[in-house]
């Protein structure tokens, strides 16, 4: 059973009363001489050094034919489902346009993008798309860079989505 006792007091926390700042580095070289000034150069120049080159890419990333592989598997091994690849989808207003898309099935109004170096959506399109999905399709799933190991969940996590609304 937990007992409550009253506290009668406690000490206020204290705070460093002592401001630190880099004009202590000439203190430290004092103190530890050529050492000290060997380990402060090196930390400042710690501070001030990134990334030096490109980006990297991780490797974990898929490739829009791998990312096509894996959605198309898990579709077909799930739900027996099958795309038609490169298919040309028209949106309606405001965008009034036909787009690319890299997986569709005609009959049950289902698709997905893979984005990639040569193709994306763009923002308008995905907007339209995202409140397209909201109705009545179609219903097109845009996979954003997933990595290799994410790709079956996320697939199945739109597969259940499309189960959901009644889609497949």
């Amino acid at each position: 059973m937990l007992e409550r006792k009253k506290v009668t007091g406690y000490k206020v926390p204290k705070y460093p009363a002592k401001h630190f700042s880099r004009h202590q580095n000439i203190e430290f070289i004092k103190k530890y001489g050529f050492l000290g000034a060997i380990l402060i150069a090196l930390e400042l120049s710690c501070e001030k050094t990134g990334t030096v080159g490109p980006p990297p890419f991780p490797p974990e990333y898929m490739t829009e034919n791998e990312a096509r592989q894996a959605i198309e598997k898990v579709f077909a091994d799930s739900t027996g489902i099958d795309f038609q690849n490169d298919f040309r989808l028209y949106i309606p207003d405001p965008v009034n346009d036909t787009i690319l898309i890299d997986g569709y099935n005609d009959s049950l109004n289902i698709g997905y993008e893979y984005p990639s170096e040569d193709d994306s959506l763009d923002t308008n399109v995905q907007t339209v798309l995202d409140s397209m999905m909201q109705d009545e399709g179609p219903y097109i799933k845009n996979f954003i860079q997933m990595e290799s190991s994410w790709s079956e969940y996320e697939t199945m996590l739109f597969i259940d989505f499309l189960r959901g609304i009644g889609a497949i």
